[in-house]
C-alpha cells in the first residue's frame, strides 16, 4: 500500500509542473547564468538545431545512462553554454563535472542509483551550471516526467551507470 502511495505521489508531483516542449510557456532563453526564471526545455533533436538560442542541447536524463530506454533525438533537454571538451569553467561543463561526481560514486561497484537520486544530482549538476533556482524546480520536472513516461519510477534504478567522460575540460 505505502509503494502505491509512493507512486502516485511521486506522479503527482511530477506531472503538476508545467507542460514540456513546444507547448510551453517557459518563455525565451538566455544565458542561464543571467536569464530571467523561465528556461526553453525540448527534444534533444529540436533544440540542437534552434541557432536562436546560445548553447549546446544539454540532455536532462543524461544520454549514457538512459539511452536504452529515452531515444536520444527526443530526449528532453536545455541549452547550456560552452564545450565540455574545450571549455573550462563553463556552465555545461560544470553541469557535468557535477554529474561526473555523482556517477563517480557508483562506478566499480555493484549499486546501481535511484531515479530519485539521479534527480538530486541533477538538481546539483544545474546548480553547478549557475541556473537560478526556479530553473532548477523546471527542468527536474520535465526529466522526471519523462522518466515516468518510459516506466521508470522513483525508487527504481537507473537502466546503466556510465562511463567516464573522456577529455572533460577542467
Amino acid at each position: 500500500m505505502m509503494r502505491l502511495v509512493s507512486i502516485l505521489l511521486t506522479l503527482f508531483i511530477s506531472l503538476s509542473g508545467p507542460v514540456m516542449g513546444k507547448f510551453s510557456d517557459f518563455g525565451c532563453w538566455n544565458n542561464a547564468a543571467n536569464s530571467a526564471d523561465n528556461i526553453v526545455i525540448d527534444a534533444y533533436g529540436t533544440l540542437s538545431k534552434n541557432s536562436n538560442i546560445p548553447g549546446q542541447a544539454h540532455h536532462l536524463n543524461q544520454t549514457a545512462a538512459f539511452h536504452d530506454v529515452i531515444p536520444k533525438s527526443a530526449g528532453q533537454s536545455i541549452k547550456l553554454e560552452g564545450n565540455i571538451l574545450t571549455d573550462a569553467g563553463a556552465p555545461h561543463t560544470m553541469a557535468h563535472q557535477s554529474l561526473e561526481g555523482f556517477w563517480n560514486g557508483f562506478r566499480g561497484t555493484a549499486t546501481v542509483p535511484t531515479n530519485l537520486q539521479y534527480t538530486s544530482a541533477l538538481q546539483q549538476s544545474l546548480r553547478a551550471a549557475g541556473l537560478s533556482e526556479a530553473q532548477i524546480q523546471q527542468a527536474p520536472r520535465s526529466s522526471i516526467r519523462e522518466r515516468l513516461q518510459h516506466g521508470l519510477l522513483g525508487g527504481m534504478e537507473l537502466p546503466r551507470v556510465p562511463g567516464p567522460i573522456r577529455n572533460l575540460a577542467e
